[in-house]
């Protein structure tokens, strides 16, 4: 893995975190989203960008309301009128977007 070192003012250090560390890990977060959102790199890759599992990518996205893709009213449209592919159990989707939401992700 490469290391990348720059500096950063001691005055934009707080609003990065409270130490070096934590100023690391929301440089990185906010590289990940960054790139993610320009179409720049997967969402795979933005989660191993910021150091973080695919899942807790995608909750960090959720908890900091980051738009990982910019879609067109006309592309969701299309999107929702196909149909769903054989052996598709809608129900076990509900059923896992409902713990999923109850558990606050």
């Amino acid at each position: 893995m490469a290391t990348v070192t720059f500096d950063v003012p001691d005055e934009e250090l707080g609003a990065l975190g409270n130490d070096p560390d934590q100023a690391v890990k929301a440089l990185r977060l906010a590289a990940a989203f960054h790139l993610c959102c320009r179409g720049v790199i997967s969402t795979g890759a933005a989660a191993r960008l910021a150091g973080l599992s695919y899942a807790e990518f995608l909750a960090a996205a959720v908890r900091n309301q980051v738009n990982l893709h910019d879609y067109e009213p006309e592309e969701i449209d299309a999107e929702l009128s196909r149909p769903l592919p054989s052996g598709v159990d809608v129900e076990s989707i509900k059923q896992s977007l409902a713990r999923a939401q109850s558990t606050g992700c």
